[in-house]
């Protein structure tokens, strides 16, 4: 008859019915693939999902069984089923209870890899190790806190669905990444942390969440990915990466607080419903500071806030929101470059600088300007056909300074503002 082994599953502890010579099975408790190593004893470091089932143990037949169902946890039930001869389901019965996952519960680690079970916190507190594979693997609604700690292996912390990280004063170097996220994890990095990933220093799954509070990340693809839904929030903190600082899917939301966000090509790449809120700090890269490579990206920057690239600092495909207030973009050659429907507005002594172009808009665009200014050597504002302008009090300088493939259906200058040269309204080059 066919033979059944129980085992604990190495991530969360969980009962784990085996088969002889199955080599992967997977945990009902915890989701974890679960790599099985026959006739193998544990070598001094492992890997939390590789079970090692030393040669000494054996089977028992399937001769008989029974269910037994405890009460766990506020109420929820485990059912685990035993079977064997009847002078050994006692035994195994015992077995199976003392594997049931702990819920709750608190731990320090001092060794590693180490395992986060499922509703536990775990503690990793003034510890400097350098190992291989996940130091720390966080299951199903863990609390993982490493605090005053130097850690390093490829991958520092696998985070599980529903964990929470919270790293304080430490670094985490990781080889390929210093964390990695599974969907609606939670990230919080503080107190002067670093965070560096050979590839992207924090990877993270559908709504994922990272809160940075004076502290650094740093990757030499991308410093931070994030999947659908994706939320960063940052205050006095530092993202760099040599491709981008962030990516995102769509939905992004970034919340920036006197941050720096650095790539050599892009420093913010986003797909669709990008939302940006940005007070203070800079944006910085060489091709593009922001892109949006979809529609409905809305930024809202304020109190000194700077988004600067070598090429073009904003460039987004079509809806486009821009609120400025106190803020300033600046492109070596454009400073902001959007399709169809861009609303701009801009006030409290905004600007948007670029050299070939200060806004490049196509269709249906509408501009307004208090107290702002925007400044080219060549084109200031470019745009196409059923265009909008209201300038108070402001700036717009260029050869020529104001170009639309047709004339504006509102076109407002009041006698404070400041425009260089004629309009062109039936420029070839805008519009397009």
């Amino acid at each position: 008859m066919a033979k059944v082994l129980q085992k604990k599953c190495p991530t969360c502890g969980a009962p784990l019915p085996l088969k002889k010579g199955v080599s992967d099975v997977t945990c009902t408790y915890c989701g974890n693939a679960i790599h099985i190593e026959w006739n193998k004893s544990a070598p001094a470091q492992v890997d939390p999902r590789t079970l090692y089932v030393a040669p000494t143990s054996s089977a028992a037949p399937l001769i008989i069984g029974i269910a037994v169902t405890m009460l766990i946890a506020a109420g929820s039930a485990v059912a685990i089923f035993v079977a064997g001869p009847a002078k050994q389901v006692q035994e195994q019965v015992q077995q199976a209870m003392a594997a049931v996952p702990r819920i709750g519960g608190e731990a320090e680690v001092t060794q590693f890899p180490a395992t986060c079970a499922m509703n536990q916190k775990l503690t990793i507190k003034g510890q400097k190790f350098k190992g291989k594979g996940p130091l720390i693997v966080g299951a199903i609604n863990c609390k993982i806190e490493i605090v005053d700690s130097n850690l390093e292996s490829d991958v520092i912390v696998e985070a599980k669905n529903l964990t929470e990280v919270t790293v304080v004063r430490s670094q985490l170097n990781g080889s390929k990444a210093a964390v990695q996220m599974d969907m609606n994890a939670k990230l919080f990095v503080k107190e002067k942390s670093k965070l560096v990933g050979g590839e992207s220093a924090v990877v993270s799954g559908v709504n994922g969440e990272v809160r940075l509070d004076d502290s650094e990340v740093e990757g030499k693809e991308s410093a931070i990915r994030g999947a659908v839904n994706f939320h960063l929030v940052a205050a006095g903190s530092k993202l760099r990466g040599k491709e981008a600082a962030l990516v995102g899917d769509s939905n992004l939301n970034v919340e920036l607080r006197d941050s720096e966000l650095i790539g050599e090509r892009v420093a913010l790449a986003a797909e669709g419903n990008l939302e940006l809120q940005m007070r203070g700090g800079t944006i910085r890269a060489t091709e593009a500071a922001v892109r949006a490579d979809s529609y409905n990206p809305h930024l809202k920057l304020s109190h000194g806030a700077k988004l600067v690239a070598k090429e073009t600092a904003l460039e987004t495909e079509g809806n486009l929101e821009l609120s400025m207030d106190g803020a300033s973009i600046e492109g070596g050659e454009v400073g902001v470059s959007s399709g169809v429907n861009a609303k701009l507005d801009l006030r409290g002594k905004s600007s948007i600088k670029g050299k070939k172009a200060a806004v490049k808009l196509t269709t249906n665009s509408v501009v307004k300007l208090r107290d702002s200014k925007l400044e080219a050597s060549e084109l200031g504002l470019c745009a196409g056909i059923n265009g909008e302008l209201e300038a108070r009090n402001s700036t717009i300088s260029g050869s020529p300074a104001i170009s639309y493939r047709r004339k504006p259906r509102k076109f407002e200058i009041d006698d404070k503002s400041t425009v260089s040269g004629k309009p062109d309204f039936s420029s070839k080059s805008c519009g397009n």
